[in-house]
Order: C-alpha cells, then sequence, then structure tokens
C-alpha cells in the first residue's frame, strides 16, 4: 500500500497557481473539438504535475485529460484546469 502525504500533495496543486496567472499561457489557446479548448495552461500544469508526482510517487501511474494515458491502478486522474473555457474567456 502506498502511503500519500495529502498536506504535500495540496501544497504542490496550489504551487500551480502561478502557471495559471502567466497571460501569455492562457493566451495560448487551441480547440480540441466544438467548445473544447485546451491551453498552455493545462499543458503546463499537467507536464509540471506529473513530473513532480513521479518524483514522489514512482509507482503511481498518470491518466490525463490533456494527453493520452490508460487507466492503471493507482494512479492519478489529472484535469489540470477545470473549466478552461472560463479560463480562456477570462471569467474568474
Amino acid at each position: 500500500m502506498i502511503r500519500i502525504n495529502q498536506q504535500k500533495i495540496i501544497r504542490l496543486v496550489k504551487s500551480m497557481r502561478s502557471i495559471v496567472m502567466e497571460e501569455e499561457l492562457r493566451k495560448d489557446v487551441h480547440l480540441k473539438g466544438k467548445n473544447d479548448f485546451v491551453t498552455a495552461v493545462d499543458l503546463r500544469i499537467s507536464n509540471e504535475l506529473k513530473g513532480k508526482l513521479q518524483e514522489m510517487y514512482p509507482d503511481i501511474g498518470f491518466l490525463s485529460e490533456e494527453e493520452d494515458g490508460h487507466l492503471s491502478d493507482p494512479c492519478w486522474i489529472l484535469d489540470p484546469i477545470d473549466g478552461t473555457a472560463n479560463l480562456v474567456y477570462g471569467m474568474k
């Protein structure tokens, strides 16, 4: 059984705020489908989280909304920005 330090994970996720605030990344928007956006913010956060989580917990896999992957047991399920359309349109 893998022991997860929840406080450490919460701090890690909160540290991603600076990426969300990067204006240039927020403006780099691509369409995945009708009304389905992906931004450079999504991709950067996904990559940062994957790298840091892999260092902390190398035995846990990943499934990310923004890239191909597979469900494993155990795995982190990453949705970097829940509400990307709101981010794209500047809603807070």
